[in-house]
Order: C-alpha cells, then structure tokens, then sequence
C-alpha cells in the first residue's frame, strides 16, 4: 500500500485541512523515507528501518499524519538508550524528528502529531516531552515555546549546536 502520493504544484490545499494522525508500521519506512528527497531517501530509509526495529523493541514510536492517502506528516519518540543530559529515560522521552511537509504546514499537523506524541508518552507512564532543536531554527524554537516547553540545556557537539527544552504531557 503507497500511500505517499505525488501531488501536483497547481493542486491546492484547504485551510482547515482534514487530516489524521496516528501510531505508524514498520511497512510504511519507504514512504515515510520520501520526506527528505530523492538524494536521501535512501539513506534515510535505512535509518527509518532502524528506527522500526527499535519500535517492535518498544524503544521508540512514531506518530503519522495523513491527508487524502498521503503522508504529510511524521513524529519520532525515543522512550529509551537516551543522553541521560537530555532525558532520563524513566519519567522523561525524547521527541525527535519532526516533518511535516511544506505544503502542509501551518494548519496544525506539527501540533496534533506533538499531542498524540505526548498521549503515547503518558500512557507508557511518562510525564515530561524533551525536544531539541538546531539553534539556527528560530521558528521551531519559537512554535516550542508557544507550546509551553521551556530551555533547560545546550549542546555543541557531534549532534550540532542545540537547545533542548521540556514541558509536561500534554
């Protein structure tokens, strides 16, 4: 089943956008592979297929958002093997990859895919979300702090130059 669809420059996008968002399956690493572009998706795909095997592990879960049979949208949560600077792995998880494609962006998919991270997180008995985020991404440091997360530490280093923050489950 390909959901990733190819969509078409001149095709418009309703503002609100009906979408859904939910736990992804390990089938879907090729599609979800696509988000980075034709020169990554290969290598990408090989990490996405880690990152599967590590689910069916219960290390981490993946939230994905839909549109019309289309993947618009994708979110990672690390539940354990975390930098204990960043998270402590019991009471704490780790969000990390968030996508959404540009086209689809700014009509709530990054706020619906944290929120169903942050169910996910509470159900496994975790109470607080970490994310960093690439220093030179203002927008996202901003739409986090909207959100409610708060700066606790930072980071230059093999990563890259990060600001992590943290708020309580949703």
């Amino acid at each position: 089943m390909a959901l990733l669809k190819g969509v078409k420059a001149s095709e418009s996008v309703p503002n609100p956008l009906d979408f859904t968002v939910r736990l992804g399956n390990s089938w879907e690493a090729e599609g979800l592979s696509r988000f980075w572009g034709p020169a990554r998706r290969f290598t990408q795909l090989r990490l996405l297929q880690r990152y599967f095997e590590e689910v069916e592990r219960g290390v981490q879960a993946v939230h994905v958002a839909e549109y019309q049979g289309r993947y618009v949208g994708q979110f990672w949560t690390r539940y354990s093997g975390i930098d204990p600077a960043i998270a402590d792995g019991r009471s704490e998880c780790y969000l990390h990859t968030l996508s959404v494609i540009k086209r689809y962006r700014r009509r709530g998919i990054g706020r619906a895919l944290t929120e169903a991270a942050s169910a996910e997180a509470r159900y496994r008995g975790r109470r607080t979300l970490v994310i960093g985020v690439d220093r030179p991404n203002e927008y996202a440091l901003a739409l986090y702090k909207k959100w409610g997360f708060k700066e606790f530490f930072q980071s230059s280093d093999l990563r890259g130059d990060l600001i992590f923050l943290r708020r309580q489950v949703f």
